[in-house]
């Protein structure tokens, strides 16, 4: 190989890396979207005095509704000439993602419907981004950095703050779940972890050009998925008239939220197909939840609490220990890249060794 061959590769690595870091942005970009759409429905419900009242098999068909929009528009933006059908397991692995993650959002309405707290339910269901990490402890015999164990810590105390439950007024007997409520949140936690090992999967060897079509089995799964559970739940719910007429805004939100769900299930699948570690990029995104507040306290006129601004910054510092992770494998490559090209000289310098001392001599005079 030789050091033009070596450039080029560590550049192409670089470039994985800054395009994984691109993406994953977009991914917190479009998850915070996602959540705080469904903070400006429950904001217009408060402001008219009422609470929730969407049933279920109709909030599960909207999200429905809104998964397949992103497909869809996906597909339309990059119309993959010439068509090249995706190889079957890497589609089989992003239908089974969109199961999974269709099974953690209803059995989190459900837990929200049975009467679970919103400010409990946050940071417990929020621990499902630590089962990659342990699947590749136990199952892989791998291990993370320290800077990446240090950024999970900082996105799991975020998680709590954002939740107030270190608050006073959270401290009362409404904050406590039943055992009935532990079993729905457990049905959030364990397929949306497993998800992220299934979407980690169905990135492998994943093109730009393969992406729509991925994320069309997406949406497949997580229309079957929500169309299986409505129907189960009660037909006559999501048949009725009542709940579907008229269309108010109420419904685009929730199709809205399920959209940027979505779109950034999407951005993470292509974060994952170009990272060379996964753990760094969950950990990453696992912050969006400080845009959805920043969101909620400019434009929802949230009170900017104690709690709240100290889990900014804890999501600052976790995002700046992650970061520096990231810069410190960029650097990785970068002396990787002179270490080869030396390398490269000195093989060169000592095929000279056969040249006669004459002509070395002269190549000396000449550089100097």
């Amino acid at each position: 190989m030789t050091a033009k061959q070596v450039l080029r590769n560590m550049s192409e690595s670089t470039k994985r890396k800054m395009l994984s870091m691109v993406f994953c942005f977009l991914t917190s970009v479009c998850w915070s979207l996602s959540n705080f759409t469904i903070n400006w429905k429950a904001y217009i419900d408060s402001s008219r005095g009422i609470e929730q009242s969407q049933p279920l098999p109709v909030t599960l068909m909207l999200m429905a509704i809104g998964i397949s929009m992103s497909a869809v528009i996906t597909l339309a933006i990059s119309p993959q000439i010439p068509f090249k059908l995706v190889n079957l397991k890497q589609a089989c692995w992003s239908v089974t993602t969109g199961v999974l993650y269709a099974l953690g959002i209803s059995f989190y309405v459900l837990a929200a419907n049975a009467g679970a707290p919103a400010s409990v339910m946050a940071p417990i269901v929020g621990l499902y981004i630590i089962t990659p990490v342990i699947w590749d402890m136990l199952a892989n015999q791998k291990c993370v950095s320290r800077k990446i164990l240090l950024g999970f810590i900082c996105s799991i105390i975020c998680l709590f703050l954002y939740s107030g439950v270190f608050t006073i007024s959270h401290t009362g007997d409404s904050q406590r779940i039943s055992s009935r409520e532990w079993s729905f949140l457990a049905g959030c936690i364990v397929p949306w972890g497993i998800g992220l090992i299934t979407q980690d999967k169905a990135a492998e060897g994943l093109s730009l050009n393969h992406f729509p079509q991925t994320q069309l089995w997406f949406a497949l799964g997580n229309c079957i998925c929500f169309v299986i559970i409505a129907v189960y739940s009660s037909v006559t719910e999501m048949t009725a008239r009542s709940n579907w007429l008229p269309f108010v805004f109420d419904h685009w939100l929730m199709i809205m939220s399920a959209f940027f769900g979505g779109g950034g299930s999407g951005f993470l699948t292509l974060c994952l197909a170009f990272a060379e570690d996964s753990h760094l990029m969950v950990g990453i995104t696992s912050m969006y939840p400080s845009l959805t507040a920043i969101l909620g306290m400019v434009f929802l006129h949230e009170p900017a609490t104690w709690y709240v601004l100290l889990a900014l910054g804890f999501a600052t510092l976790g995002v700046l220990i992650l970061s520096s992770e990231v810069e410190d494998k960029l650097v990785s490559v970068s002396n990787t890249r002179y270490n080869s090209i030396t390398s490269q000289k000195f093989e060169i310098v000592q095929d000279e060794e056969e040249i006669p001392l004459l002509i070395k001599i002269h190549k000396g005079y000449s550089a100097a």
